[in-house]
């Protein structure tokens, strides 16, 4: 049954409007002014109200304001039952109230307004219910929005963390090879220069002191092997530069063909030392000419740590691990000290100074294993035990 207030000041008038609702199935409240009436809706809210305007304490206009504006109380719909000037409806509506209604009215026109007026504003508290689920699931909505932000805020932080972990890991690394290489300006390209010096002296001593031919020739091929070292080294020099800064062509470079033609390219092997190369290498994708250079690197290092071990034998293979292909080449050598791997790869190390080397081969390949998105490393039990470089191609 719905519930309906009314408010007069005027018992009389009450009465007639209680008999008549009563009557109909509807519930009915009194309250004989608005502040009667507030009290009494906040404490148990009605389906409708129906008030008078003038009335003590608080007259209808001010009870409709006050009510319109209670979170709780404005959904509830409010007539007007009075008999007041008719010109004081366009003010009354204005205040938010549903109809404005003289009286006295008659019993069914009234009846079916009041039905009319409940059924377009519906009972309250489905309107509250509604009103509330909406809001919720808006605010389901903010917080949902809120949350994905705040996820993809995080991760891109997360990335810009291991973006910038990188990039300090990387120039910490540059750094150390500028200071390498600063001191290899000062060093070991001074020696060749010392070389020349020296030996135009003696050549011009020689060549004062009218010495034997023999010994001028001897003078002239000095100056020309440290001419030599010179250029080999600032050749690979030059290439680690340009590594990473020009762009090449890349394509489908097949290992096997790749290695047979390094090894065409390699001086002259020694018959006694064994190269095996698997069947089974595989397709990469990259560029032809730097790959070569990973080979050359790699077998002249080989051929140059197994001179002088028994029966040398240097194996070019493939194998997977976890979901990886791994590539390799291995030989039979004199090994590396597992507590000097790393160094391997650093620009100008020379682990063992009595092997001839610019200390640039196999950075220039770590940096071109690392261009093409893979990773490189060595497998080594220690010194007498031969060494294995493993890297990664997609």
């Amino acid at each position: 049954m719905k519930k309906v207030l009314i408010v007069d000041d005027h018992e009389e008038d009450r009465y007639v409007l209680e008999a008549l609702l009563n009557g109909h199935g509807y519930t009915t409240m009194v309250a004989h002014n608005g502040a009667e009436a507030l009290n009494a809706a906040r404490l148990h809210p009605p389906d409708l109200l129906i008030t008078d305007i003038p009335m003590p304490v608080m007259d209808g206009y001010t009870l409709c304001r006050t009510w319109k504006a209670d979170p709780v109380l404005g959904h509830i719909p409010l007539v007007f039952y009075t008999d007041t000037d008719p010109e004081d409806e366009a003010f009354a509506l204005s205040l938010g109230a549903e109809r404005f209604v003289r009286r006295p009215a008659e019993p069914d026109a009234f009846l079916a307004l009041i039905r009319t007026v409940l059924e377009e504003t519906g009972m309250p508290g489905e309107k509250k219910v509604a009103s509330l689920r909406a809001h919720n699931e808006t605010l389901i909505r903010k917080l949902e929005h809120q949350t994905r932000s705040l996820e993809e805020a995080m991760r891109r932080l997360s990335e810009e963390a291991g973006a910038r972990a990188t990039l300090i890991e990387l120039l910490e690394d540059r750094n150390a090879e500028m200071e390498r290489f600063v001191y290899t300006v000062s060093h070991d390209l001074k020696t060749p220069l010392v070389t020349i010096s020296g030996f135009l002296g003696v050549l011009e001593e020689d060549l004062a002191a009218e010495a034997a031919p023999e010994v001028i020739r001897e003078d002239i091929e000095e100056i020309t092997r440290a001419v030599r070292k010179m250029e080999h080294l600032l050749d690979q020099l030059l290439q680690l530069a340009r590594i990473g800064r020009t762009m090449h062509a890349h394509e489908e470079v097949p290992l096997a063909d790749l290695v047979s033609e390094t090894l065409q390219h390699l001086p002259p092997v020694p018959e006694h030392v064994r190269i095996v190369v698997a069947p089974d290498l595989p397709v990469v994708h990259g560029n032809r000419l730097r790959l070569r250079e990973v080979f050359h690197n790699l077998l002249e290092n080989a051929l140059k740590f197994t001179a002088g071990v028994p029966n040398p034998c240097i194996r070019i293979g493939v194998r997977q691990h976890n979901d990886e292909r791994v590539i390799f080449v291995s030989d039979n050598g004199i090994g590396i000290d597992p507590r000097y791997v790393a160094r391997v790869f650093k620009l100008f190390e020379q682990l063992d100074p009595d092997h001839q080397g610019s200390g640039v081969g196999l950075t220039l390949v770590k940096r071109i294993i690392e261009t093409h998105g893979g990773r490189i490393w060595v497998e080594s039990d220690g010194t007498g035990t031969g060494c294995t470089i493993c890297f990664t191609l997609p």
